[in-house]
């Protein structure tokens, strides 16, 4: 990187904001994380005792780095001798993994949080949907009741529940 003598050693935000803006010209205005255009760029820097420049990225991505650094260095390397990049290398491929056929149980606070999106008149509809019946003015703790029920049955799959709920919202 061509940077002038007065660049390798900041001291003020002028000297931050001068360099930053010769980085995003240098970088063609694309963050080096996402391929990105850079959306409110800022210095990302190493939080070592060297301080060193890293680049320019966008500020929101900045936020990420640093939580992901800090979280490494607070919850995972006092035990594990790998090396932050290739943990996220190992994550990047984890993530991309096709996932297992089964679902978690946060599905039911999911699918209930989805249903008291609902007015009253699609919550009836779902649950007459499963085969409940609505009594005449039903109130709304008697649905989110029957609707609990309905879950903890276990005869309907995640994958129906909130195809009927959708179903209400359009």
């Amino acid at each position: 990187m061509g940077v002038n003598k007065s660049d390798i050693l900041l001291f003020s935000a002028d000297d931050v904001n001068r360099v930053r803006k010769k980085l995003v010209e240098l970088q063609g205005g694309i963050d080096p994380i996402t391929k990105e255009p850079l959306v409110s760029p800022c210095l990302d820097h190493l939080h070592d005792n060297s301080q060193q420049v890293r680049a320019a990225i966008s500020r929101e991505i900045n936020v990420l780095v640093g939580k992901i650094e800090n979280t490494y260095m607070r919850n995972i390397k006092y035990w594990c001798d790998v090396p932050l990049a290739e943990i996220l290398r190992g994550v990047a491929d984890y993530l991309e993994q096709e996932p297992l056929p089964i679902i978690h149980p946060g599905w039911k606070k999911k699918a209930q949080t989805a249903f008291n999106k609902l007015n009253a008149k699609g919550q009836d509809a779902v649950l007459q949907a499963f085969g409940y019946e609505v009594t005449i003015k039903p109130n709304l703790a008697k649905r989110k009741q029957a609707f609990a029920k309905l879950l903890a049955s276990r005869t309907v799959t995640y994958g129906e529940v909130l195809d009927e709920i959708k179903g209400e919202r359009e």
